[in-house]
């Protein structure tokens, strides 16, 4: 085996892990960013009595271990490549005197002869140079630190102090958000129904065109601000709905049946009394009857 290659795995083994410095460093920013988070909006409450119930540990310590998990597989996704990197183009684009040598030497290291061991020593004399520190851009690095220090003292700074978030505030963010997705969708219906089309419609309903007055049916869609519509049985008069899988049948029930005596009315025993009467009385009777009527 050629000398550089034992140089190359050197580099290559400290370079992979000045990646899993960086990974760690990922893994405790992101997790201080989510419990920061849950704990800003007060997860923690919510889920009390879930955990209490169901768990064998606190609330505070669910929204841990959520942490936790979330960071592990958000850092495991972004960090999937790392053991991937080919180191080679790495240490090339670094180092120009090893550009093309470093790659041709590498993919023939398994030959022996006049040519390759020139090539080795050379490229060897090379790597002695090379750092694994600068394969890595000094900036990614300094950048991954400031956002893992300001978001650890920002998660500190809440936990410590007891910040949540107003629910006041929760409300009105949610207000908002219904009232932008309401614009959103009123301005989607607008654009795809212009007036042109409200024409068109109008143009066929009238039947302008084909000689009658009524033409196509059509709908109508009244589009504009939302509005609610609450309606409450038993406020009013009414049919009352059924399902159309009742198929109960209304029986009619037999009313009593009374038995009918015929009896004669007072008024007709009067008039056959007077029907009895001479002349004379009955012209008596009538005269009474006639003053009586007047008074």
């Amino acid at each position: 085996m050629y000398a550089f290659v034992g140089a190359l795995k050197r580099l290559k083994a400290s370079f992979r892990r000045k990646l899993r410095f960086l990974m760690l460093i990922d893994f405790v920013a992101v997790t201080a960013l989510f419990y920061g988070f849950f704990f800003y909006m007060d997860v923690e409450s919510r889920v009390s009595h879930f955990a209490a119930g169901n768990l064998p540990f606190s609330a505070a310590e669910l929204l841990i271990v959520i942490s936790v998990a979330l960071s592990f597989v958000l850092t495991l996704f972004f960090h999937r490549g790392d053991k991937h990197r080919n180191i080679v183009p790495l240490i090339e684009k670094k180092n120009h005197v090893l550009h093309e040598k470093l790659e041709t030497a590498y993919d023939n290291r398994e030959k022996r002869n006049l040519v390759m061991d020139s090539l080795s020593e050379e490229v060897n004399s090379s790597l002695t140079t090379v750092r694994s520190s600068a394969l890595i851009s000094r900036r990614v690095v300094l950048l991954k630190l400031m956002f893992a220090g300001i978001v650890i003292l920002g998660s500190m700074f809440i936990t410590i102090n007891d910040e949540h978030v107003n629910p006041d505030a929760i409300s009105e963010i949610s207000k908002v958000a219904k009232t932008l997705s309401g614009a959103k969708e009123d301005d989607r219906v607008a654009d795809s129904e212009p007036f042109g089309d409200f024409q068109a419609v109008t143009d066929e309903f009238f039947g302008e065109g084909e000689g009658g007055i009524y033409g196509k049916p059509t709908i109508a869609r009244l589009t504009g601000k939302k509005i609610d519509l609450l309606l409450y049985s038993g406020s009013g008069a009414g049919l009352e709905l059924r399902s159309a899988d009742d198929t109960s049948l209304y029986e009619f029930e037999q009313t009593p049946v009374y038995p009918v005596d015929a009896v004669a009315s007072g008024t007709s025993d009067d008039y056959v009394m007077i029907a009895t009467k001479s002349d004379s009385d009955k012209q008596i009777i009538n005269s009474y009857a006639v003053e009586m009527s007047k008074q």
